[in-house]
């Protein structure tokens, strides 16, 4: 059977050969020994390092576990499931922004609120104080005049009437 290789098989139809057969014939021919390549024998060939072998690895990412080729990254993320963390990650960080933003804008609001009721409290008391001081000058007033008047009326009823001075002064004493 292996010497029927280079027979050419006739087709009984037609009584030609087969043209598969002899085209698959001059597929197999061997070259002619000027049109042979050295091929490199395995020992010959350079072996490519560690670095540059080429190795398959999954997506460490539970939902995406897709392959990648080459060195695997540090992360062990392909570049569809980094970029898709990166975007959650500066959309949390402009989050967390707005709600620092806002946190610092009602803390401003509760500040400013905290320092008018304390200037209102403050300026309740002071105009407390100050109607309290008032109303005592007023009395510390009032009493002065009473006594002044009270001492010019005695005045002048001693001047008035001696007899009845003589009398104030013996139930005063």
């Amino acid at each position: 059977m292996s010497r029927n290789r280079g027979l050419l098989l006739l087709v009984l139809d037609s009584g030609q050969f087969c043209r598969a057969c002899t085209e698959r014939r001059k597929d197999h021919r061997p070259q002619r020994p000027s049109e042979k390549r050295p091929v490199p024998s395995p020992r010959d060939a350079p072996r490519p390092s560690a670095q540059e072998r080429q190795v398959w690895w999954t997506c460490s990412e539970a939902e995406c576990r897709s392959p990648g080729k080459g060195q695997p990254p540090q992360d062990g993320l392909c570049p569809a499931c980094r970029t898709r963390i990166q975007a959650a990650v500066d959309r949390l960080a402009a989050e967390l922004a707005e709600v620092e933003a806002a946190r610092e804008q009602h803390a401003a609001q509760a500040w400013d609120s905290m320092l008018t009721e304390a200037y209102a409290a403050h300026r309740a008391h002071e105009e407390s104080a100050a109607a309290r001081l008032h109303a005592a000058a007023i009395r510390s007033h009032k009493r002065r005049a009473d006594q002044e008047e009270t001492r010019l009326l005695r005045e002048q009823l001693a001047r008035e009437h001696p007899e009845l001075a003589a009398l104030t002064r013996t139930q005063t004493s």
